[in-house]
C-alpha cells in the first residue's frame, strides 16, 4: 500500500524566471549528450543505498567511472525525496536504482521452525498481508472493515469492535507468521475452546491434503502450547521501508512529469557496505581517499556497488517500481 509523503511541495530549485524556453547553455548541451549516450544505448543510473538515518548516494554512466557523490540524512523523507530527484535532474539520469535488502538467513533455526511447524503447527497462509503491510495501522487503511470482518470470520476469530481493533486481531496473526497456536486465545470466537478447535480443524485440513501429522501425535484435543504474549514491537524490516521509500520516489518523479524520462528499480544491495568498507580499505592502502577522513561513512561508496551490480546484473534482473497508478500497478 502506498504511503503518500507529508511535508513541503517539491523544490525545483529555479527562481520562477528560467523557464523552458530560457534554459542555460549546460542544460542544452546536457540534453544533447544525453540524446547522444541513448542513441549508442548508454544509461546513466543514480544509484541510492538507503538506510533509516542516511542514505549514499552515487551515478554511473553506462557502468563505467563510478562516481560516490553524497552521504545524506534519510529524514525527513520528503527532503530525501527531493534531494535524490534533484541530483538525478543535475545529473541527467535515465534511471534511479534503489537498493533492496535481504535479511541474512538463520539456515539453522530456518531448518528447526520448519520442522516444528510440520510436526505440530496449525499455520495459515498469511503471506499476501506480511508481504504488503508494515504494521496495523496501514492493514485498517487499506483493507476496510467489511474484508477484514471476512477475513477474520474465515480463521474463526473475533470480527466485532472498531476497524483498529479488528486490524490489531488479524496483525497478530501476521506478527506469528500464520501460526493459529502463537495468536492469544482471547482473539478466537469461543476463547481458548474456539481457539483449539480452530487449531484441530488446519491440522486435520493438512492432513487430509497430505500432511506429516496424525492425531496420535497430538494426543486428541491437544495443541501445542506456547507462550502467546507478545514479545515487545516488531523488528524494523528494512526490505520494506526500502520498498516504501522507492515507491515514493517513483510517485514523486510521475508528479514532477518525470516518470516518462527516468524510471525506478531496484536491485539486491545484499553486502554492499561489505564491499564499500572493502574497497575504502584497499584504496586507503595505495593512498586513496584522502579527502575522506578514517570512520566516515561510506553509503555513497556503497550506492556505487548498487550500480556496479545494476550493469553487471549479477545479483538477479531489476525490479521496475511503477508510479502509483500506472498501468503496472
Amino acid at each position: 500500500r502506498r504511503v503518500p509523503l507529508r511535508g513541503p511541495g517539491p523544490s525545483r530549485g529555479t527562481s520562477g524566471n528560467v523557464g523552458p524556453s530560457q534554459r542555460t547553455d549546460r542544460e542544452l548541451l546536457d540534453d544533447e549528450f544525453k540524446s547522444l549516450r541513448a542513441a549508442r544505448g548508454v544509461v546513466t543510473a543514480l544509484g541510492v543505498d538507503y538506510g533509516t538515518r542516511r542514505a549514499g548516494i552515487a551515478v554511473s554512466v553506462g557502468g563505467n567511472s563510478t562516481r560516490p557523490v553524497a552521504v545524506v540524512p534519510s529524514v525527513p523523507p520528503s527532503a530525501l525525496i527531493d534531494v535524490v530527484l534533484e541530483t538525478a535532474m543535475r545529473e541527467r539520469a535515465d534511471v534511479i536504482v534503489v537498493g533492496l535488502p535481504k535479511p541474512p538467513r538463520d539456515f539453522h533455526a530456518e531448518r528447526a521452525e520448519r520442522r516444528r511447524r510440520e510436526l505440530y503447527g496449525a499455520v495459515v497462509d498469511v503471506s499476501d498481508l506480511s508481504e504488503r503491510y508494515f504494521d496495523a495501522e496501514d492493514v485498517a487503511d487499506d483493507i476496510g472493515a467489511d474484508a477484514l470482518k471476512a477475513r477474520l470470520g474465515s480463521y474463526s476469530m473475533k470480527q466485532g469492535g472498531t476497524l483498529e481493533e479488528r486490524a490489531w486481531r488479524l496483525w497478530r496473526l501476521v506478527e506469528a507468521g500464520g501460526d493459529l497456536d502463537l495468536v492469544p486465545s482471547g482473539a478466537f470466537v469461543g476463547g481458548e475452546a474456539g481457539k483449539r478447535t480452530t487449531c484441530a480443524a488446519v491440522r486435520n485440513a493438512r492432513d487430509v491434503d497430505g500432511g506429516t501429522v496424525g492425531d496420535g501425535l497430538l494426543g486428541g484435543d491437544k495443541t501445542l502450547t506456547l507462550n502467546p504474549k507478545p514479545r515487545g514491537r516488531a523488528p524494523v524490516k528494512m526490505h520494506v521501508l526500502a520498498r516504501r521509500f522507492a515507491e515514493n520516489l517513483a510517485d514523486a518523479a510521475h508528479s514532477r512529469s518525470l516518470s516518462s524520462t527516468m524510471k525506478v528499480v531496484m536491485v539486491d544491495e545484499s553486502a554492499t557496505s561489505a564491499e564499500a568498507d572493502l574497497i575504502a580499505a584497499t584504496a586507503r592502502k595505495g593512498r586513496g581517499l584522502k579527502d575522506r577522513a578514517k570512520g566516515a561513512h561510506l553509503d555513497d561508496i556503497a550506492a556505487g556497488v548498487l550500480l556496479d551490480r545494476y550493469f553487471a546484473g549479477t545479483h538477479g534482473a531489476a525490479e521496475e517500481i511503477p508510479p502509483m497508478g500506472s498501468d503496472s500497478r
